[in-house]
């Protein structure tokens, strides 16, 4: 384990943004301190976390008095300032490098509020709800299509410095609340990356390349990437995009993936956020503020 102890991750119950970044830190066995955000009390958009997050999402690293936004840029910087560990990224002057980064670039081409939020609107287009249910994509859904818009407009009155800041928190609402067509739209873009992910790995195979890994011989940040994508969706209720017999590798790759010390690690409390967020009586807790 890194000695380091100047990390401090501030991460959300469930957030499969945050879970990407623990499980990097776990495979790479630096020490940090977690520090979980509220959402459901908008602890995101309390002023001193917007001044270190002006997104107000989740993750943020900070690494002394330096704050890293958003796993994508969280990943590369672990890299770059802890050499020492083992690397998730292959030299950036190999085609790996660019075809990783592509790979990324699709599966975050999707908004997953959008995924969440169209599975409590529309449930009839969900195979079989799982860990996430139908209670708990309606809390989501309450997060970021109510809570989080009157949150930030009462913040903005209060701390007027930060009102732009708040204004485009404000614009939350339509990513969280799609319509039916939009959703579709999520939902075939989730088809393709499962596909793309298959395609991938068939593509190894025929060329005699060992598939243990995505994309790589070693677990890369493209792993990382693809089994946190497959257990949110696959959680939600789809999983059977890839249990369909017509993705042999990638249904072999995930059930693999899952028992990796790292991963397995993490998903535990991932699963256990879940588990607190379907059984979480939101309206109670927001009585007449909504």
């Amino acid at each position: 384990m890194s000695s380091t102890t100047n990390l401090t991750l501030y991460v959300a119950g469930a957030s499969y943004y945050s879970v990407r970044v623990e499980v990097a830190l776990a495979e790479k066995g630096i020490n940090y301190d977690r520090c979980t955000i509220n959402g459901f009390i908008c602890e995101n958009l309390e002023p001193w976390y917007m001044k270190m997050n002006p997104t107000g999402k989740v993750p943020t690293l900070m690494h002394g008095d330096k704050p890293v936004c958003g796993s994508a840029a969280i990943l590369k910087y672990l890299d770059d300032e802890f050499p020492e560990t083992v690397s998730l990224y292959p030299d950036k002057q190999s085609p790996l490098y660019d075809q990783i980064k592509q790979f990324e670039e699709l599966v975050d081409s999707y908004f997953l509020g959008t995924l969440v939020g169209g599975c409590y609107k529309y449930p009839k287009y969900v195979p079989k709800f799982g860990l996430w249910d139908h209670n708990c994509c309606k809390n989501i859904w309450m997060v970021g299509h109510k809570i989080i818009p009157s949150r930030a407009a009462e913040n903005a009155r209060k701390h007027p410095e930060l009102t732009e800041l708040y204004e485009r928190k404000k614009d939350n609402i339509v990513e969280y609340d799609p319509t039916e067509e939009v959703f579709k739209d999520v939902l075939e873009k989730v088809k393709n990356i499962v596909d793309t992910a298959e395609e991938k790995f068939q593509d190894r195979a025929d060329k005699g390349e060992k598939v243990e890994y995505f994309m790589t011989d070693n677990f890369s940040s493209a792993d990382i990437y693809l089994v946190v994508f497959l257990k949110k969706v696959g959680a939600i209720g789809f999983s059977s995009y890839w249990e369909d017999g017509k993705h042999p590798f990638v249904t072999e790759y995930f059930k693999r993936l899952k028992q990796r010390p790292s991963v397995k690690e993490v998903f535990k409390v991932y699963d256990a956020d879940i588990q607190k967020i379907s059984e979480f009586q939101i309206k109670g807790l927001f009585a007449g503020k909504l």
